[in-house]
């Protein structure tokens, strides 16, 4: 069967891959991968996904082929959408359940239909992307007003809001909104900041390893299709000595936004009904608000405590 992608105008776009033909086995393509002679020619002859076609040569690929082939087994459509701004829709893949712990990124664009406003919300315990909101439409300040609206569905957790360009609106609006748990850096200042340095805190070259280890070891799962297709077109860009980023003409939005979730993650806090006092579950479980890691959860990385859910 083709694979068939959702159009927003009257088109269906079809992709046939190499194992369309019935005759086309396993130890077909495996017989002649053995004998080609150049490996990323051939698995651009013979693709067997859309985004394997149009990701960039294996030899620029930030993230491995083969893993982000595994990640698609757990695509699936949202249990819902939730109504987030003015017209926009956010995606519900897992609901809110007490005591989880969950972590918030957001990457902003422009919103006039180029670059996607993302934010992505994680269980930090699990590594699933519970809910998403996704748009190329939507303006920063409608960002962190939609972003609020999903925001709220999970108790206000963490939120990191990257500050580079129009992000600087997106948090200005969080801010004076008085949502509750904005990240703030070490220097005291809120948002996330990405620097294109090797410092440890805000790095790029940090964030996008860290992604790259949570997905090689499964911990990361990511249910929208969309949003998981973005991972193929990130790349090594060799004209700006290895800088990590999207190939040109594509985009790094979604991944972006996670990386940020899972940078913040040591910072969640367990989630619980405001105003309640605690049950003794609740207190054996540590789920009081100020909980921000368990006592066995950390291990040393890169010279810091951190929280260590996918096992580096």
């Amino acid at each position: 069967m083709p694979e068939e992608t959702p159009s927003r105008s009257n088109y269906r776009r079809l992709f046939y891959g190499w194992n369309v033909r019935p005759d086309r086995t396993e130890d077909w393509y495996n017989e002649r991968r053995e004998d080609a002679d150049d490996l990323a020619r051939f698995e651009k002859e013979y693709p067997a996904t859309a985004d394997e076609a149009l990701a960039p040569p294996r030899t620029l690929v930030f993230f491995r082929p083969e893993t982000l082939l595994a990640m698609r087994q757990d695509i699936k459509s949202p249990v819902k959408t939730l109504p987030a701004g003015a017209g926009f829709y956010a995606n519900i893949y897992q609901d809110f359940q007490i005591g989880n712990k969950y972590a918030a990124g957001t990457d902003t664009s422009h919103g006039v239909g180029q670059d996607f406003s993302v934010t992505g919300i994680i269980n930090t315990e699990t590594g699933y992307v519970v809910a998403d909101l996704m748009s190329q439409l939507l303006e920063p300040d409608q960002l962190a007003i939609a972003s609020m609206d999903l925001l709220e569905y999970y108790r206000n957790p963490i939120w990191g809001i990257e500050d580079n360009e129009w992000g600087i609106q997106t948090l200005k609006v969080a801010i004076e909104s008085n949502y509750p748990r904005i990240y703030t850096r070490d220097d005291g200042n809120q948002g996330w900041h990405t620097a294109d340095t090797r410092q440890r805190t805000g790095s790029r070259f940090v964030l996008w390893g860290d992604l790259s280890a949570a997905c090689n070891s499964r911990y990361l799962t990511v249910p929208n299709e969309e949003g998981l297709s973005q991972f193929y077109s990130v790349i090594r860009n060799p004209e700006k000595h290895g800088r990590i980023e999207a190939q040109h003409g594509a985009h790094d939005d979604y991944p972006m936004a996670i990386g940020i979730a899972l940078q913040i993650s040591n910072r969640a806090q367990r989630a619980r009904v405001p105003g309640r006092r605690r049950d003794s579950e609740e207190r054996r479980l540590g789920i009081d608000g100020e909980d921000l890691i368990g006592r066995n959860d950390l291990v040393g990385i890169r010279g810091a405590e951190r929280r260590n859910p996918y096992g580096w």
